[in-house]
C-alpha cells in the first residue's frame, strides 16, 4: 500500500526544484500540507497538488487586441 506522504526528496522531484528549495518552503509555511514529526519532514501530496493547481494562473489575454497586429501578445 503507498503511503501518501512523500519526503522532501520525492517533493523535490516531484516539484522539479532541489531539496534545500523544498525545506526552505516547508520552514516558511509556503507549501501546502507539510508537517514535521521528529525532525523529518512529511508532504501530503493531494494536499500539496490541489492546492498548488489552485493558485495556478491562466495566461493573461491581451486587453488590448488591436494593438496586436501580429500575434505576438
Amino acid at each position: 500500500m503507498s503511503s501518501p506522504y512523500r519526503s522532501v526528496g520525492e517533493t523535490a522531484a516531484i516539484l522539479g526544484v532541489s531539496e534545500k528549495t523544498v525545506y526552505s518552503w516547508v520552514a516558511k509555511g509556503i507549501l501546502p500540507g507539510a508537517f514535521k514529526i521528529g525532525g523529518r519532514w512529511f508532504i501530503d501530496k493531494e494536499m500539496m497538488l490541489k492546492e498548488l493547481k489552485g493558485r495556478a494562473t491562466l495566461p493573461k489575454r491581451n486587453p488590448h487586441p488591436s494593438e496586436d497586429r501580429h500575434g505576438l501578445l
